[in-house]
């Protein structure tokens, strides 16, 4: 559980240090656009279509805004043996743009 946590955390400072790596909004915004369906902002709250979205394919915290999310994914690419597509996209773009496997 601690363990959870402690890379819940971690994926909220991750998404900081990409949100000023450059490219790297546009590559978690497209790939995250193209696993939902959707287009998808990462600056603009979750509507109701959106959550409910991101319900079904990762969680319902992680459907309360783009920062929970992010940090949601991180944390299921990080500890599930089996991560989702939305989880293996955004992690596959922070172990991109934050130089490999962390």
């Amino acid at each position: 559980m601690v363990g959870g946590l402690v890379v819940h955390e971690f994926g909220h400072q991750l998404l900081q240090d990409l949100r000023t790596t450059r490219g790297a909004t546009a590559e978690l915004q497209s790939r995250v656009s193209s696993v939902l369906g959707r287009p998808y902002d990462l600056s603009v709250p979750h509507g109701d279509t959106m959550r409910g979205l991101i319900q079904a394919e990762l969680s319902m915290y992680g459907a309360t805004n783009p920062t929970e999310m992010v940090a949601e994914a991180f944390t299921e690419y990080r500890l599930s043996s089996e991560p989702r597509a939305l989880a293996r996209a955004v992690g596959d773009v922070i172990d991109h743009y934050l130089e490999g496997p962390l």
